[in-house]
């Protein structure tokens, strides 16, 4: 039985640090004692520890005035660990009335309360530790003085420690492989197992007594998903409601357990005479005698072109399919230790023991969302179809640029890009489906693009190009991006005077501006620049590359590229800048 410890002054040999509250907050504390347990089940039973994160209710009820208000499922959050000590502490709205009051506590604490009923989820898929609010437990009632606020200078009193017996509600199941089976030839990776009566669902506790129920949807069904695979003979816990009524002659207990490719189906265990009291423990060996195919889809990050490496993926498919057994429309790739993901790395799941499901997956098309530090990037694929012989299906996974444009989606079109003498005037911006404005500009289908910068006797009329807004950089970030694209150069000039063979200028840079910009605008930030003069270029001839970093870059900003010819007064001319493989990614 663990002693429970009520502190009203502070804890002695072990710091809590408290801050200063305003408007009559007060900070309380308490503490569990007795060999590290959360709770003492029967002798036969494994100790379970107080983890990070635990949190508790605590009820109280003013036992002699009526008029003093208590506390209704306060919440205590652990703080620290001292040996066999664990220390809870809770900020109260104020003081407590002095006096004596009953207390009651519950581990975790309750998901809503309905009168004198506090209701806890037992989920129908659990981790196999018991962990996570999984140990529903609830003390007897005991009588004390107000809590008070700690004070970290003064010791505990003795006189006021208390002692709680803490029950469990639930029935603890303990599974394992026996050691020497060897069948399924890898660790378990999960478990299913279904019982004649409800094994989960909404606990309901009588906080009067102490009784226990479930009630609203249950589910006689459990599912036991390892967060990492588990060796023959160490145990994996489920905890269940205990069965209203003892099992009778012909109720079974059917197991299905899977490792990381096979899966067997166990011969049924006798339920006949067993009643899985709570507070106790039941083991289970897992017996194999016979296994078959898993069938799982395993994703590999082939390349990353962003930049900056990956730390999570996120692939969303355009029909439901069937992943770990369960039907989803989304599925999310991260590392346990948060770390980044790396190219080669790769991550498989399980989908099902049916080939059909597996199958389903050959040919889906998907939409695979990529997230870095600084930007979330996104392409579409097509999985490969699944060879006859297979049971896992290869799926690899590229990481595109931040931005990338090669043309192959676009329809030939003409704004102001062919060579006339009278070719004057301002182009409004030609958007292909990528979002990339072009002003006086032209196109070829699935080729490329080029502007047209044009020039009359007395004067000049640029094209320009400029990018949708870079919105796949998350909002608030900034960065320095390399920007590079391929290009050649073109003219043809008027013949009334002698061809002048004018050259051009480039200006590579970005704007903030989200409007309309037509050829004409200068609008934009231009740290670089080159002068080009020479022909041959064309919509097949692409034959150069230029690259720049561009710093300071944000999901406000669009990427831009200016034309300007030279200026000279003899007759007119159309300039040509060839563009293809447009390719930007973030600099670190």
């Amino acid at each position: 039985m663990l002693a429970l410890y009520l502190i009203l002054a502070g804890i002695a040999c072990t710091r809590i640090d408290t801050e200063e509250l305003k408007g009559g907050k007060i900070t309380v504390g308490l503490t569990f004692d007795g060999s590290g347990t959360k709770t003492v089940l029967d002798p036969s039973a494994a100790a379970f520890i107080w983890e990070k994160g635990d949190k508790i209710a605590l009820w109280a009820s003013p036992s002699d005035d009526v008029s003093a208000s208590g506390l209704s499922a306060q919440p205590f959050t652990l703080v620290s660990r001292d040996g066999a000590k664990a220390f809870f502490t809770s900020t109260l709205s104020s003081s407590m009335t002095p006096g004596e009051y009953v207390y009651r506590l519950s581990y975790p604490q309750p998901q809503s309360l309905d009168g004198d009923n506090a209701i806890f989820s037992l989920p129908s898929i659990q981790d196999g530790t018991a962990s996570g609010g999984v140990g529903i437990v609830v003390s007897d009632t005991f009588q004390s003085t107000e809590l008070r606020a700690l004070d970290e200078s003064s010791p505990v009193d003795e006189s006021l420690s208390f002692r709680a017996r803490l029950h469990h509600i639930l029935h603890y199941l303990r599974f394992y492989v026996p050691l020497g089976n060897d069948v399924l030839g890898e660790p378990v990776t999960r478990i299913e197992f279904s019982m004649p009566q409800a094994v989960s669902g909404d606990v309901r506790l009588n906080l009067s007594d102490g009784t226990a129920l479930l009630s609203g949807t249950s589910s006689s069904k459990m599912v036991i998903d390892l967060d990492d695979p588990v060796q023959n003979g160490e145990f994996i816990s489920a905890g269940i409601f205990p069965p209203a009524s003892v099992y009778g002659e012909g109720d079974e207990m059917n197991i299905r357990v899977f490792s990381s490719h096979k899966y067997s189906d166990l011969d049924p265990i006798n339920l006949s005479g067993r009643d899985f009291q709570a507070g106790h423990i039941t083991s289970v060996p897992l017996k194999v005698r016979s296994a078959e195919d898993l069938y799982t889809i395993r994703f590999l990050l082939g390349s990353n072109n962003l930049g900056e490496e990956v730390q999570n993926i996120t692939i969303s498919f355009d029909t439901e399919a069937v992943i770990c057994f369960e039907k989803c429309q989304t599925l999310t790739i991260n590392k346990k230790d948060g770390s980044n993901i790396g190219v080669g790395e790769s991550f498989e799941f399980m989908v099902s023991s049916d080939r059909a499901d597996v199958e389903a997956l050959s040919g889906k098309t998907a939409t695979i969302k990529y997230e870095s530090e600084n930007a979330i990037v996104s392409e579409k694929i097509t999985f490969p179809l699944l060879g006859t012989s297979q049971t896992v299906l290869p799926v690899v996974l590229n990481c595109p640029y931040l931005m990338y444009e090669d043309f192959r989606d676009i329809e030939s079109f003409n704004n102001g890009d062919k060579h006339s003498s009278s070719n004057v005037g301002n182009k409004d911006p030609y958007y292909i489906p990528s979002g990339w404005g072009f002003a006086r500009a032209g196109g070829a289908a699935g080729k490329a693009v080029r502007l047209a910068a044009h020039r009359e006797l007395f004067v000049n009329y640029p094209s320009r190009c400029d990018s949708p807004v870079l919105n796949c950089i998350k909002e608030g970030k900034s960065v320095d991006l390399v920007f590079s694209f391929d290009y050649s150069m073109d003219r043809q000039e008027g013949a009334a005077i002698t061809n002048p063979e004018l050259g051009i200028k480039v200006f590579v840079g970005w704007t903030d501006k989200s409007m309309n910009l037509v050829s004409g605008d200068t609008d934009g930030t231009y740290a670089d620049s080159f002068e080009l003069n020479e022909t041959g270029g064309s919509y097949d001839v692409i034959d150069k590359v230029h690259t720049t970093v561009l710093p300071g870059m944000t999901s406000k900003k669009r990427l831009s590229i200016r034309e300007e010819t030279e200026t000279a007064y003899k007759g007119n001319g159309t300039y040509w800048l060839y563009i293809d493989n447009i390719k930007v990614q973030i600099k670190k």
